[in-house]
């Protein structure tokens, strides 16, 4: 686990060493003031599978789940293997693209990134960065929690505003060609 927490880190290290410095400094600082809709009240556990095309893995999972919290919360051992918990993201092969959670302390590229149930609204973002084909995403409507509305915006990692928003219940899928962030976030429907 040691050895691919470390290679995991090493490739991130290596990943933003190919971005300009400023553009690396502006994405992970605006990481720290997030912008997003409405409280949620708290509510039952949940997770929802992001499918991944011509990324280095085929799926991520987001979702909310009890006595869990926003730091990283290892799986116990005897947790079977479809308990929710956060797991990190295996390093990137080589020519394939690159796409990982990104943790709410911004330290660990994760696989899964399960949340505790929160009174606000509880958001995520997924890095993506496409090898030689654009990245496509995609998920379950159905595994979107009933009374709730899971939204998506392509986000460029420094404005204070999100653009191109994407009501998941809506729209299937969201592809973009080049290095992104994407915010996910669940608010209350109206």
């Amino acid at each position: 686990m040691k050895l691919t927490y470390c290679l995991t880190i090493l490739v991130a290290f290596a990943m933003f060493a190919e971005e300009p410095e400023a553009a690396r400094k502006s994405a992970l600082a605006a990481l720290e003031n997030p912008v997003a809709p409405k409280a949620l009240e708290a509510d039952a556990d949940f997770q929802i599978a992001i499918k991944v095309k011509h990324g280095h893995l085929r799926e991520l999972f987001i979702g909310c789940a009890e006595g869990r919290t926003d730091g990283f919360d290892r799986r116990p051992r005897g947790a079977g293997l479809a308990a929710m918990f956060d797991e990190m993201a295996p390093p990137p092969g080589i020519g394939t693209g690159y796409t990982y959670l990104v943790s709410p302390d911004r330290r660990m590229q994760l696989y899964k990134d399960i949340r505790g149930p929160q009174p606000e609204t509880p958001q995520w973002v997924l890095f993506a960065k496409p090898g030689d084909k654009p990245v496509t995403l995609s998920w379950d409507k159905s595994q979107i929690p009933a009374g709730k509305i899971l939204y998506c915006a392509k986000w460029d990692g420094a404005a204070t505003d999100v653009t191109e928003i994407v009501d998941c219940a809506k729209s299937a899928s969201v592809t973009h060609d080049g290095f992104v962030y994407y915010r996910f976030w669940l608010a209350a429907a109206k």
